[in-house]
């Protein structure tokens, strides 16, 4: 036990796997990614992790937890492709799966396809508590409002600043450079005014972006300073704050998920 405590900053804790889900739905609404996209590692030329229906689930139940129905839906769903077309039934019960559906469909405005996944669950488990209270819960919606059951939400609606979607827009490079901005997008060798270190070894540079001003430092460290650096700076992470405008104190923020280093 000692050794365990002594090695405890290295397990992740419920504040780091909420922070990863969190992070994961950022970057999919950013960049437009699909769970498939994610799972089957078509985001480029390094393969990635191989990501199970388990996996899936967790993401999927997670995002469910905080609330955030729309990725709960397409986590769910992709759990399903996964046990239909891999036959990856890895430790996931379909009736799981259709009642994290069930009500996040609802949630989204998908009355009809609310109504289905609990159908679903009660034909394989007649008995199924939480699908009968959703049975009758949704059937009453539906008395209450007819056209809610034909009606179909098929994008997700976000509540964010114009801000965050010209900056989401930008990182996904929506809009092309112009052919005639091409020749300003180069690589060179960065020396900061012929810094002697950096003449013996200069700094690989890529020009990405001209407005606003976007480089890229190539190979800044090594893997191994970059594994030394890890190892030094987290058993002292500590999760990043933001200052209450009300209360002017630091505390946690849903928006901020990153953590920093403190003495």
């Amino acid at each position: 036990m000692s050794a365990v405590a002594l090695e405890k900053y290295r397990f992740p804790s419920k504040e780091d796997y909420s922070g990863a889900v969190t992070a994961i739905i950022r970057l999919q609404d950013a960049y437009k990614i699909s769970p498939r996209n994610l799972t089957q590692s078509i985001l480029g030329e390094r393969q990635a992790i191989k990501v199970t229906t388990r996996i899936c689930f967790e993401i999927g139940r997670e995002a469910y937890y905080l609330e955030n129905y729309w990725h709960t839906k397409e986590w769910m769903l992709e759990c399903l492709r996964k046990m239909d077309e891999e036959n990856d039934y890895e430790d996931v019960s379909l009736p799981e799966i259709y009642d994290f559906l069930a009500f996040s469909e609802y949630k989204v405005g998908n009355l009809r396809k609310a109504m289905q996944y609990t159908k679903d669950i009660l034909q394989s488990d007649p008995t199924h508590e939480r699908a009968l209270s959703n049975f009758n819960f949704f059937s009453k919606q539906m008395k209450e409002d007819p056209e809610a059951f034909n009606r179909v939400v098929t994008e997700q609606t976000r509540n964010v600043y114009p801000e965050t979607l010209g900056y989401e827009e930008l990182c996904r490079e929506a809009k092309p450079i112009p052919k005639e901005n091409h020749h300003k997008m180069v690589c060179f060798y960065f020396t900061h005014k012929n810094n002697p270190r950096l003449i013996l070894r200069p700094i690989k540079v890529e020009v990405a972006h001209l407005k606003p001003r976007i480089w890229i430092f190539k190979k800044f460290l090594s893997e191994t300073e970059m594994a030394r650096l890890r190892e030094l700076a987290v058993p002292k992470l500590k999760r990043a704050t933001a200052r209450n405008w009300k209360t002017g104190e630091f505390e946690p923020a849903d928006y901020r998920i990153s953590k920093r280093y403190r003495q």
